[in-house]
């Protein structure tokens, strides 16, 4: 594509947000069929990045929607309606797994434990094993993973989510799920742990003594 073609295809697409921005400030219900239609998929794609339960996802996306429409009209149209979408969408979510990270069964007990930050992701003892043990971990089997985040109580996966599938820092975990720093490094220790064990089983590989 020709760098004019590429500069008239962007002032077609901000003219048709316009028109259709116009649309949904004045409630018209088929813009908002067409919105949805035209970003259903992107938004749904960007919650399961934090929620992994089906109906929470569903829920979650009808929440989103329904909030853009009753706050269409503070949309001030310098980004991509779809970029705004995924605001809403992410802050739903967080809401959801802030409520979560105070599950009071858990127990709490911060004692005298050490931390670190790993200086590998999800599964710490893939950075133990020689190869190649550690290729059966490196291996793109997301669905799995996610699976294993699945099992995990809420509270523990709402940390190993933002920290190693959102790559947030402790001090931004700790903020988004409204919990302390040393509670965020507890959590993370002990779901990351769970994930090795139950990964050491799933992928097939057998810890060395």
């Amino acid at each position: 594509m020709t760098a004019q073609a590429t500069k008239q295809a962007a002032t077609d697409a901000a003219e048709a947000q316009t028109a259709l921005l116009t649309r949904l400030v004045a409630g018209d219900s088929a813009a908002q069929e067409e919105l949805v239609r035209q970003t259903i998929g992107r938004i749904t794609a960007g919650v399961r990045r934090l929620l992994h339960c089906d109906e929470d996802v569903r829920d979650c996306v009808q929440e989103t929607y329904l909030k853009a429409f009753e706050k269409i009209d503070t949309f001030r149209g310098d980004a991509q309606i779809s970029t705004w979408l995924l605001a809403i969408a992410r802050n739903c979510a967080l809401m959801r797994l802030r409520s979560r990270a105070r599950d009071p069964q858990l127990n709490e007990d911060l004692g005298e434990m050490q931390f670190d930050e790993f200086t590998f992701s999800i599964f710490p003892v893939a950075a133990q094993m020689p190869c190649p043990e550690k290729t059966v971990l490196d291996r793109d089997d997301a669905q799995r993973l996610r699976t294993l985040i699945e099992e995990l109580p809420a509270a523990y996966r709402s940390v190993i989510v933002l920290r190693d599938l959102e790559n947030m820092s402790t001090r931004e975990t700790a903020e988004a799920l409204d919990i302390s720093e040393t509670l965020v490094k507890v959590r993370l220790h002990r779901a990351r742990n769970a994930l090795r064990d139950k990964a050491l089983t799933v992928f097939g590989v057998t810890e060395r003594a």
